[in-house]
């Protein structure tokens, strides 16, 4: 029983473990009155300060025991007859060797899918671990890395290397073992050099220098307070496949980000447009204010937010990282807001001075004008809304109207725009005008266009 072990052998003192010397120890007061060191940690530390008849004998039991993925531990004990109350690291020599404890984590059991798609995804994981070279070995194989001798380092080995020697052969390691804090932040320093993104998970005190040295620190829920003070980020279930659910997230909603920037920008620009080139052009404002202000609140913004419920793109995980400085406004982005928006901003300006200039409408029946202007804005973001659901992928490699929040607010915001067009309240709130089919086919037609351009400049892309 351990609490009746306890009070025979009460603690007087101990050494707690650390990743410098690894091992622990502790001195405890015989009911002999005589005192007795215990000691554990790792099995080549505890064979160094123990007397041993047949090292080698031993270590092949700890090598059999580390290949098959256990952690091993040694213990070695002595028995003291001075009076001291504490314990010196001198005193540990001369030990009595009592034997191995094998200690087995079981993998979990989507761990190797996690890191399966970790490397379809681009990223790299490296396992650095204070474990012996051979448990590390075993478990990368369980989880799916592939790993040999040359694979492999130990914290003595990257010692003795030279800042030039590590950094030709950095890139080669896949797994450290027996890893001192210093030589986690000598690790991370070698990838960021490289302009390299650095996630670094730990759960211990010794943990918090590479923890905060990373660019994205994760400490274990389990873990001390201290490493999770160190991270960013806590795992309150300690499981791998958390960080691969959070870079998949991560990526769904800097997808959605972008694509409503380009919705909204892309609008917006073919507005500024409309109004500045009838300025130029000195024609009629080719919509109003308040028809401006209908639009961009009662019809944009709604549609925009149903695009923040856009679910993960097909493929998302097989992408690879997008460059560490690379802004959040794209190339292609800009191509879709500025390019199209401006070509398409002709095409509307057209039909604006064509109608004015047409003596079936004209000067007397400018608010009919300003109606289909007003309409045109509005039907147009109605139907590239679809294609910006994906901005890699052309309409026809996805179902535009799987999203039923975003199906259902364009269907509201057209219903609104048929009542802000034919309604008499709102014709005299907003200065508009009924029309007929004629002018709607001219819209359609113009909201088709913009579509072919914008799946043009995607397909273009994807070439």
């Amino acid at each position: 029983d351990i609490k009746e072990l306890q009070k025979s052998e009460p603690k007087i003192d101990e050494i707690p473990f650390d990743s410098l010397h690894k091992y622990s120890s502790s001195l405890h007061r015989l009911e002999s009155g005589r005192k007795v060191i215990y000691l554990m940690g790792a099995p080549e530390v505890i064979f160094e300060k123990s007397i041993v008849a047949d090292v080698k004998e031993l270590q092949a039991k700890d090598d059999e025991l580390t290949s098959q993925g256990y952690r091993v531990v040694a213990l070695a004990y002595k028995e003291i007859a001075n009076q001291r109350e504490e314990i010196g690291r001198d005193d540990l020599k001369d030990m009595d060797f009592v034997g191995f404890v094998a200690l087995h984590d079981p993998i979990r059991k989507r761990a190797k899918e996690a890191i399966e798609i970790c490397q379809r995804a681009g990223m790299r994981p490296i396992i650095v671990t204070g474990d012996h070279k051979l448990t590390a070995k075993a478990v990368a194989e369980k989880v799916g890395f592939k790993v040999s001798g040359e694979n492999i380092l130990e914290g003595k080995e990257l010692e003795r290397l030279s800042d030039e020697e590590f950094k030709r052969i950095f890139k080669d390691i896949q797994i450290y073992s027996r890893v001192t804090p210093e030589q986690k932040l000598r690790i991370i320093d070698a990838w960021q050099a490289e302009g390299q993104i650095v996630a670094m998970t730990g759960d211990g005190v010794n943990d918090a220098p590479a923890l905060k040295k990373a660019n994205i620190g994760v400490a274990l829920g389990s873990g001390t307070e201290v490493a999770k003070e160190a991270a960013d980020l806590v795992l309150l279930t300690d499981d791998f496949e958390i960080i691969v659910v959070a870079v998949e997230e991560g990526r769904r909603i800097i997808d959605n980000i972008r694509k409503i920037i380009t919705y909204l920008l892309t609008g917006g620009f073919t507005e500024v447009m409309l109004i500045g080139a009838a300025i130029i052009s000195r024609l009629p404002l080719p919509v109003l204010a308040s028809q401006i202000l209908w639009k961009n609140l009662i019809e944009s913004t709604p549609v925009a937010m149903a695009l923040t419920f856009e679910p993960k793109e097909k493929g998302i995980m097989s992408r690879k990282p997008e460059p560490a400085h690379l802004p959040l406004l794209t190339k292609r982005m800009k191509v879709f807001i500025f390019v199209i928006g401006l070509l398409t901003n002709f095409l509307l300006f057209g039909i604006f001075w064509w109608m004015w200039q047409n003596p079936n409408y004209g000067p007397a029946k400018i608010d009919l004008i300003r109606s289909v202007m007003f309409a045109g804005l509005a039907i147009d973001s109605f139907f590239f809304i679809f294609s910006f659901r994906n901005l890699r992928l052309n309409l026809w490699h996805y179902n535009p109207f799987s999203n039923m929040r975003l199906n259902i607010v364009v269907l509201t915001a057209f219903l609104l725009l048929m009542a802000a067009i034919y309604l008499p309240p709102f014709q005299v709130l907003l200065r508009t005008a009924p029309f007929g089919f004629f002018e709607w086919s001219i819209l359609l037609a113009y909201a088709l266009v913009d579509i072919v351009l914008i799946e043009a400049a995607k397909w273009y892309y994807r070439r």
